[in-house]
């Protein structure tokens, strides 16, 4: 199945589960399934806090002091108290923000510090001392003891109770935050070791095997199948009340709204003793998830859908005693009709991993595009078929969310605005999803039949909604085009009847008798505007004369003030001008300077997980001097915030407060990135092309292997790399060179780094092979000096002496699986780099020294790639 830390982001961090802020993490290919699984399961159970949430970083090492805050949030330390008046340690005093932690972890006997009267709860935490303190905390003490005491015992008893499944370090390893996540999610399903009684000298113990979380907090563990909510409903139960979900055909308590998201796959879930959930996830390895849409499907006939994958038709079995929802509610009988929807989608799901779907949900959407909308009367009134209301009174429930699964009030819906209704045969629940995805372009081709219409050279279906207002196009012309839930055009509006995104740079008044205001405004189709103003225009929503239309530009210090706006032209005249748009998110002070820098998470559409965006959404980089040349203005899409990489500078708006999704977002040209960083990324070189770049100028591409792609605008950048060898020459990049570089936040490449020469078969700063020399950003050419399945010993000793024994001094051990694996070779005459596997590694015992070159690169000990030259 697809990656769930995919899903977690995309699904329910960026529908908001969590009333609080998304996670921003460094690099989201750093995340297999059981760690984002993991991570889901601990963010919801209240590990992290809200606060501590936006800086998690995977790769960073973990202080003693967060490890233990962590542990005593699994166990949920605020319903705990240490003993009063117990000593504590010297340098964590109760003005530390880990002191409750600290003591509490001291109490319960499972922390005791550095041996010195400290804890030292800013210094790193080593693998022996988090794994001590886990099996402590479960109550282990006496069997690690028995088993060689600290560290070797603790570890042999973290490994009977499989705590660090999925982890591997040394004794003495600082732990990350990956290590963390999954080591507490590990104890969460450890067995405890409880007293039963003490009498005498006599204590009696049990194993609990309900774990940690059951005895510190009353919540239990279970897995079982979700089959229905207030608006969707698998089963043939109640429907359940808002508030309420059911699994296996038990009803509990679960406020958060990423159960739809769920709806008939196999969850894990946690619950207190009320049958409240705590934390709901998918099984992810339960579960595989298909979705066809109406266009896709060819048909379906004895309990099989029939859909197109690309050119091939292939099938998808239906379980004969399958859930089937048709609308959100329970399909007792099947029937094709219901089945194939007009316009929709079908979502298969295997829980069982028996090649049959045995959850099929079925979404068949009618679309409106909003006229009008009656929150006292509960109507939608459609903007093309005056006959066309939907009258929610009709329906026992209905529910209105936006594209990130947020709920919305009828009154929060807007003349234009697209809507796709899904409404149940048997009138119990009517699901409304508001889908505000905008675009402009030209119209280059219209097909024959009318329902599918080329914009800037991409081909979209009409929906029937706006067959009649696509009849009306005029080729050559722009438009404003909105998508509903499906992608399809849904809505229709001529370019010049409506507001456009802008900035407005300046203004001046000309001399003379005709008199004129000239208006200088960056808009939102990356064009620099001049307007010259020669009657009267609507400003602020209120009619302004000409006379005094430079004066009301002006702000307190008489200076034009410059900001984003919203305007209107038809031609060359301007219409309208608002200034009056929402500025929510504020980086930057009047001056530009930054105040507050957030990641760009692309995967959840947000930043920062404060600030959602979508396809309509308008990208503003510009410059900090108003005075700067016009071609300094750009207009740039999300690509420029290099996913989780940096973190930004940005200003958000919005025309609508009611709305939380930006219109605008505004970054200034400081945030670019001018040199090679630390942790600079190490790319390994696939192609070199001459391309056009996003903005449409003419340049160099780099493809690097793993399909990443980046461009350099300015030769100088490619004349600044330097041979290995001589300072003084210039390197000419070739086919399986690994270059680290710098990149402004356009993804254009500012400066490069050699790395590795693969011609000359040389490695920047030449690193030792040793395990203590670990840290930092590290490449080095070694040798495979033997293999024995996945594990790799690798040396720098040369091997060209035939039976040479390398003495373990001078290797290094790694495992080859974790780390993603690249070859280079010859093909055709020339070198080509392309995925390879463990199997791909050849090694001097088996096949000589010539078949054994790789180059290795790690972050902070972290794997990263192995490149094979053959």
């Amino acid at each position: 199945m697809n990656s769930i830390f995919s899903k977690i982001i995309s699904l329910i961090l960026c529908l908001s589960i969590f009333v609080c802020t998304v996670p921003a993490f460094a690099d989201d290919t750093l995340y297999d399934d059981t760690l984002t699984h993991a991570f889901d399961v601990l963010f919801q159970l209240g590990v992290f806090s809200e606060k501590d949430i936006q800086a998690i970083d995977p790769e960073a090492k973990v202080s003693r002091g967060e490890f233990v805050l962590a542990v005593t949030n699994l166990i949920g330390a605020e319903g705990l108290s240490h003993n009063e008046g117990m000593q504590g340690f010297s340098d964590v005093t109760a003005s530390n923000k880990y002191y409750n932690s600290v003591m509490v972890g001291a109490s319960l006997g499972f922390i005791n510090g550095s041996g010195d009267g400290k804890f030292k709860p800013n210094d790193k935490i080593t693998a022996s001392a988090a794994v001590k303190i886990l099996v402590s905390l479960l109550g282990w003490d006496d069997a690690a003891q028995s088993k060689g005491g600290y560290p070797s015992g603790y570890f042999a008893k973290a490994n009977e109770l499989e705590l660090m499944d999925g982890l591997s370090f040394g004794y003495e390893e600082s732990i990350t935050m990956r290590d963390v996540i999954i080591l507490l999610y590990n104890t969460i399903s450890a067995d405890i070791l409880v007293i039963d009684s003490i009498s005498g000298d006599s204590v009696s113990y049990s194993v609990n095997d309900d774990g940690i979380l059951a005895q510190y907090r009353g919540i239990c563990k279970s897995t079982g199948k979700l089959l229905g909510s207030d608006s969707v409903l698998l089963c043939s139960n109640e429907r359940p009340s808002n508030g309420e979900i059911i699994i296996d055909n038990k009803v509990y308590s679960y406020t958060r709204n990423n159960s739809n998201e769920l709806m008939g796959m196999f969850v894990e879930y946690y619950y207190d003793k009320d049958d409240n959930i705590i934390a709901l996830v998918e099984e992810y390895e339960a579960n595989t998830v298909k979705i066809i849409t109406t266009k896709d499907i060819v048909g379906y006939s004895n309990n099989k859908y029939s859909y197109y994958d690309g050119n091939k038709i292939k099938n998808i079995n239906i379980s004969k005693d399958a859930d089937v929802a048709y609308n959100g509610s329970v399909l007792s009988s099947f029937t094709t009709s219901f089945l194939v929807p007009a316009n929709g989608q079908v979502k298969l799901i295997d829980t069982n991993s028996d090649n049959n779907a045995d959850s099929v949900i079925i979404d068949n959407y009618d679309i409106y595009v909003v006229k009008g909308a009656d929150s006292q009367n509960e109507m939608i009134f459609d903007k093309y078929e005056p006959t066309k209301i939907l009258d929610l009174k009709k329906y026992e429930a209905y529910y209105i969310t936006d594209d990130l699964g947020n709920n919305l009030n009828l009154s929060e819906l807007n003349q234009n605005d697209v809507v796709s209704v899904a409404a149940s045969f048997d009138k119990s629940v009517v699901k409304i999803l508001y889908s505000n995805r905008e675009f402009e372009g030209k119209v280059t081709a219209i097909t024959q039949n009318g329902k599918s219409i080329i914009v800037n050279d991409a081909q979209y279906d009409v929906s029937a909604s706006a067959l009649s207002e696509a009849a009306k196009i005029k080729l050559g012309k722009n438009y404003i085009f909105l998508l509903d839930i499906m992608g399809n055009i849904a809505s229709i509006i001529s370019s010049e009847d409506s507001y456009r995104w802008g900035y407005l740079i300046a203004a001046r008044e000309t001399r003379g008798l005709d008199k004129a205001v000239v208006i200088k405004l960056f808009g939102e189709d990356g064009a620099m505007h001049y307007f010259e103003v020669r009657s009267d225009i609507i400003l602020n929503t209120e009619k302004t004369e000409l006379q005094s239309l430079y004066n009301a530009l002006l702000d307190g210090n008489s200076k034009v003030q410059s900001g984003i706006v919203r305007y209107r032209f038809e031609g060359d005249r301007l219409i309208e001008i608002d200034r009056d748009v929402d500025n929510y998110y504020t980086g930057y002070n009047p001056d530009k300077t930054p105040l507050k820098k957030i990641r760009w998470t692309k995967s959840a559409s947000a930043f920062g997980g404060k600030i959602a965006v979508n396809e309509a959404t308008k990208y503003f980089a510009l410059p900090i001097d108003d005075d700067a040349q016009d071609d300094e203005y750009q207009i740039i899409t999300t690509s420029y915030f290099k996913d989780n990489e940096i973190e930004n500078c940005i200003s958000a708006y919005r025309e609508n407060t009611d709305s939380h999704i930006a219109d605008v977002i505004v970054t200034y040209a400081e945030s670019f990135e001018t040199s090679i960083g630390q942790y600079a990324p190490i790319r390994i070189v696939e192609q070199i092309v001459q391309a056009i770049d996003p903005e449409g100028n003419a340049g160099i591409k780099i493809k690097f292997a793993g399909g990443e792609e980046a461009f350099v605008k300015d030769n100088n950048v490619l004349n600044g790399v330097k041979s290995l060898d001589n300072p003084d020459v210039v390197h000419n990049l070739v086919c399986g060179d690994i270059i680290r570089f710098s990149r402004d936040a356009n993804n254009l490449i500012k400066a490069i780094e050699l790395v590795y020469d693969r011609v000359g078969k040389k490695v920047k700063g030449d690193p030792s092979v040793n395990y203590d020399d670990v840290w930092g950003v590290r490449v080095v050419l070694a040798n495979v000096y033997s293999k024995e399945n996945d594990n790799l010993l690798i040396t720098k000793t040369s091997l060209d002496t035939p039976g040479i024994t390398v003495p373990y001094s001078d290797v290094e051990t790694l495992f080859a699986n974790k780390f993603t694996i690249y070859k280079c070779y010859v093909s055709r005459g020339e070198y080509v780099v392309e995925e390879g596997s463990v199997s791909d590694i050849y090694d001097y015992k088996t096949m000589g020294a010539s078949h054994s070159k790789i180059v290795v690169s790690t972050t902070d000990g972290q794997p990263r790639n192995i490149i094979i030259y053959q």
